[in-house]
């Protein structure tokens, strides 16, 4: 059996527009959860220091200034993702090198993300 006519073509049209829709509201509702309202821990010359929920291991955060990406291990302090510009960098690094700060930021990791206490 062969689907033909304009009619079988308007529908598949909007099953395709339909299903187009749909998609980009599911995307537009998962970023709008993972960015828009996850909570900013620290912000500090224009950059934001965030914990995801539902994140994993090991302990870390997740710093963004302008378009910049980076996630640094909340344990040892290496980079485990991205990079920034050195200038903000350092100040992350200075920032997180103060045993309160970091300590905080491990006590935020745990209570957004429970299940990966240990």
């Amino acid at each position: 059996m062969r689907f033909e006519g304009i009619g079988f073509c308007i529908g598949m049209l909007i099953y395709k527009l339909v299903s187009l829709f749909n998609r980009k509201i599911m995307y537009s509702i998962r970023y709008f959860i993972t960015f828009v309202m996850t909570p900013i821990i620290s912000f500090f010359y224009g950059i934001k220091i965030q914990v995801y929920p539902n994140d994993h291991l090991p302990p870390h955060c997740h710093c963004r200034y302008a378009e910049y990406k980076l996630m640094v291990n909340l344990v040892t302090l290496e980079i485990i993702d991205g990079w920034l510009p050195p200038r903000e960098q350092k100040r992350v690094m200075k920032r997180l090198s103060i045993e309160e700060n970091r300590q905080m930021l491990l006590e935020e990791f745990y209570k957004i993300n429970p299940r990966l206490k240990l």
